[in-house]
């Protein structure tokens, strides 16, 4: 299973077992507090599954709750949800796992130039026209389904061309490739700046001028463009044990968040991880958010979101 949907469906659990701790506090004692958890709860799950999944997911979330309120009185709202949401969570997951519900966001936008530029890599500079689809499909590293869309996307965009057995580049898929490792900081109609993340041998911030950005308490500016994955480490464990240190509802979610960012930021290939570590970063962010944190006075919170958004 691809390592971008597993982290998906353990959200999902995740979540899924959230609510069920919450389950037994509104059915026994109901009550202001319970009911405002799961209210949180709630809005936490939306904001997840419009970060890691998909917009139209968390607006499928979203609707149960539009409907319970036209059919459903206040009292009875829970019991409508739960039953709504259990067999939701169990079809996202059936889906996730099935390919009929796909991710969205800079997960596919990144691999499918892997594709690209890997056929460029596998072709071009050993001078070779062709590549047997088998072979390429080895060495790409990326499930099969996920390289055949990607080919069929850069086929319809004219960038690549295939036959029965072999797939090789255009001239314009040729041009694409090069602009973008060339020139990472410029977008083309194909790609945003910030997926040469998944290609370049070395893990830079890309896209315009970032220029001066403030670290939080006690933290010096940092220039952090073309700043190396090294610069970054003590920053993000520094930022790690910040947060341990605070007080708030869900920390110990926030914190494990960030340690799976720091655990694939150390990782030997971090940039085939980058959009995994946006996903947690973001995941740590809505939680702070939700639970009214000021995560942005956190040290070094600023140079570590843009690092690896930039």
């Amino acid at each position: 299973m691809d390592e971008a949907i597993k982290e998906a469906i353990e959200l999902i659990e995740a979540q899924e077992a959230k609510l069920e701790q919450i389950k037994p506090t509104i059915v026994r004692y109901c009550g202001d507090g319970p009911v405002t958890r799961y209210e949180r709860w709630k809005e936490h799950t939306r904001k997840l599954l419009a970060a890691r999944i998909s917009e139209e997911e968390a607006k499928r979330f979203q609707i149960i709750q539009e409907q319970r309120e036209k059919t459903v009185p206040e009292t009875g709202k829970f019991g409508y949800e739960y039953r709504k949401i259990k067999p939701f969570f169990l079809t996202l997951k059936e889906g996730l796992m099935d390919g009929s519900i796909e991710l969205s966001g800079t997960d596919w936008i990144g691999q499918r130039f892997r594709v690209l530029s890997k056929l460029y890599d596998l072709t071009v500079p050993r001078n070779e026209q062709k590549i047997f689809y088998d072979d390429f499909y080895r060495e790409v590293g990326l499930e099969r389904k996920i390289i055949d869309r990607a080919l069929e996307y850069w086929e319809q965009k004219y960038l690549i061309q295939t036959d029965e057995n072999d797939i090789w580049l255009t001239s314009d898929g040729i041009d694409e490739v090069l602009r973008t490792r060339q020139h990472p900081e410029r977008p083309t109609p194909f790609n945003p700046a910030y997926v040469v993340n998944y290609t370049d041998n070395r893990i830079t911030i890309q896209g315009d001028n970032i220029g001066q950005a403030q670290a939080g308490n006690n933290a010096t500016q940092s220039l952090i463009n073309n700043q190396p994955i090294s610069e970054i480490l003590p920053k993000l464990a520094e930022l790690i044990a910040a947060v341990g240190q605070a007080d708030f509802e869900d920390r110990d979610e926030v914190v494990r968040d960030l340690e799976k960012v720091q655990q694939l930021a150390q990782s030997d290939d971090p940039k085939s991880k980058w959009a995994l570590i946006q996903s947690k970063l973001t995941s740590a962010k809505t939680a702070m958010e939700i639970v009214g944190f000021t995560y942005k006075t956190l040290p070094y919170w600023p140079v570590i979101w843009h690092y690896f958004f930039r």
